[in-house]
């Protein structure tokens, strides 16, 4: 856990009884550890570094050999030494090891500096197009699950990379699929048929340092952005709506009514977000929402349950677009305008 916030919405929903349960909570933040343990019988663990040896070991256990220039630089931190073995998994040269303070034993969250370096240094020995598929993940919310399909769908909607057939940019897809896991990037989520990664979920310190370079290179914004005030003064080329109430959600959208009138991407990630669209000013003098959004090239609104037909009016104006993600959306017939787009 990574807020006291979300420490409260889960105490919330916990039962109030004597029936001996206990709940395990891990945290790198002390002040949520505090939060969490109100009653006499609650007990802190402090989580010490990994020694020396532990560190080769789990080094060794992703099948890695280990250097002691590079353990040093992990600090003891178990998820600096998974990236670790990821750079090296992919044949990379060791960089030059310069004086420079790396990472503190009491200081292992995504501000410390080594950690920041070594995500970096990863990030960095990325080629482009990986680079675009890494920063993308940062328009679904945390802890989301990610479908695999549906993530390849839209690397390849947005163009990050190219190809002449259809069949050779899915493999290309799932070739960055597999590097991101490979490089420990990505966490992978497994099937219950074949063991095959079926989707992905991004730890949080790594979630945090890629909406970091998102923000610094203007490539998405999301609505927990504009919630914690990040409310940009630039044109939002992408857009995510991510799962709130309608109420919070529209104060904030109102606000950015202009940035979000050029958007190229557009990304539902959870029931309320689309019927929040429903009140974009435009709406109100009879223009249908999609319409509004002209520039759209991808409109991804998968598995939102909330969307109906009638939502998608004003779509054959979207003369622009190019992908449209509806799995899993409560749609069961659509626009007859909708053959006004191109194939």
């Amino acid at each position: 856990i990574w807020s006291i916030s979300a420490w409260d919405v889960l105490n919330s929903v916990l039962p109030e009884n004597d029936l001996g349960s206990r709940v395990l909570i891990t945290t790198c933040i002390s002040d949520v550890a505090k939060c969490c343990s109100t009653r006499p019988i609650d007990f802190i663990h402090q989580m010490e570094p990994l020694s020396k040896e532990e560190s080769k070991t789990l080094f060794h256990e992703a099948k890695r050999p280990a250097e002691n220039e590079l353990l040093k630089m992990c600090g003891g931190m178990p998820l600096a030494i998974l990236i670790a073995a990821g750079r090296k998994s992919a044949g990379l040269a060791e960089p030059e090891i310069r004086e420079r303070r790396i990472l503190s034993t009491s200081d292992q969250c995504s501000t410390s500096d080594g950690m920041r370096m070594l995500l970096r240094m990863s990030y960095d020995e990325l080629p482009a197009p990986l680079k675009s598929c890494l920063v993308y993940l940062g328009v679904f919310p945390e802890y989301y699950t990610i479908k695999k399909d549906r993530l390849i769908r839209l690397w390849i909607a947005e163009g990050f990379f190219l190809g002449r057939h259809e069949e050779n940019l899915w493999r290309t897809g799932e070739s960055y699929f597999n590097e991101l896991i490979c490089r420990r990037l990505i966490q992978p989520v497994f099937g219950y048929e074949d063991g095959q990664a079926v989707g992905c979920v991004v730890h949080g310190v790594i979630l945090d340092f890629i909406k970091t370079l998102s923000t610094e290179g203007n490539f998405a914004t999301t609505s927990a952005d504009m919630r914690s005030g990040l409310t940009p003064w630039y044109l939002i080329p992408r857009f995510s709506f991510d799962c709130c109430s309608k109420e919070d959600e529209a104060g904030k959208l109102l606000s950015v009514t202009l940035h979000l009138s050029s958007m190229r991407t557009l990304q539902v990630c959870g029931r309320a977000g689309w019927t929040t669209l429903l009140t974009y000013p435009k709406v109100r003098k009879g223009k249908p929402a999609l319409r509004t959004f002209k520039f759209l090239r991808v409109l991804d609104v998968e598995d939102n349950g909330i969307l109906r037909s009638h939502h998608l009016k004003g779509i054959g104006g979207l003369i622009l677009l190019r992908y449209l993600g509806l799995r899993g959306a409560a749609i069961h017939e659509l626009p007859g305008e909708i053959g006004k787009l191109e194939l």
